[in-house]
């Protein structure tokens, strides 16, 4: 089988996304920074991997619709419930259509081709499950190449010792893990100011012109 890239895109609602930011640049500019997020993983991603997002409203809003034309990649919508019920429907889909699924979070601008490749590449050499674990404790991207959703089930979600957690149940189920190198995810001013100097002007294009709007 082979791999799909879902990548989970909240559509960037005024108010509502990247809280820890709205007192530093407002609610319209911390939705405009997921946004750029999300536009920048898609560019990095698409033409190189199957590619398809999952939103949380309708493909015909407005900012999804530009992605989809922009960068020609499949659709899906979220379902209602906490992010492993969430998480396990997508993987749920990926598995039906006969694909190996690997999920990512469109807030890590470290996550490119090259990882995302390396991440398929220890699936194709027979890995149960790939991870990308977050500085934070939670995880960046995880890739399934065998149904287990104990993993989404047995959790508990925003809690800082997530990984751990999740890599407890694989054990206990059985599942063998190649496990990459943390990554960071921007929520805060402080995460933007650690990644700044290693923005790349070509990848990271809409987070660096957010940057240069805001800071």
């Amino acid at each position: 089988m082979s791999a799909l890239i879902q990548v989970f895109a909240e559509y960037p609602d005024a108010g509502k996304l990247k809280k820890r930011m709205i007192p530093v640049v407002g609610e319209q500019g911390a939705a405009e920074l997921n946004s750029a997020l999300t536009e920048d993983m898609l560019w990095r991603l698409h033409g190189s991997v199957d590619l398809e997002i999952w939103g949380t409203h309708s493909a015909a809003k407005p900012y999804y619709r530009s992605y989809i034309d922009k960068y020609h990649c499949g659709f899906r919508l979220q379902c209602d419930g906490n992010p492993g019920v969430r998480m396990e429907h997508a993987y749920a889909s990926a598995f039906l259509r006969s694909r190996v699924p690997v999920l990512v979070n469109s807030a890590f601008p470290s996550i490119d081709v090259d990882l995302i490749d390396a991440m398929t590449d220890e699936l194709d050499n027979g890995a149960d499950a790939v991870m990308v674990p977050a500085t934070d404790g939670s995880y960046a991207a995880l890739g399934l190449a065998v149904k287990n959703y104990q993993l989404f089930r047995g959790v508990r979600w925003g809690s800082g010792d997530l990984v751990d957690q999740t890599l407890a149940v694989m054990f206990k189920t059985g599942i063998e893990c190649a496990i990459f190198e943390p990554v960071q995810s921007v929520e805060r001013e402080k995460d933007i100011r650690r990644i700044e100097p290693v923005l790349d002007a070509e990848n990271d294009a809409e987070l660096c012109g957010w940057i240069d709007n805001y800071f």
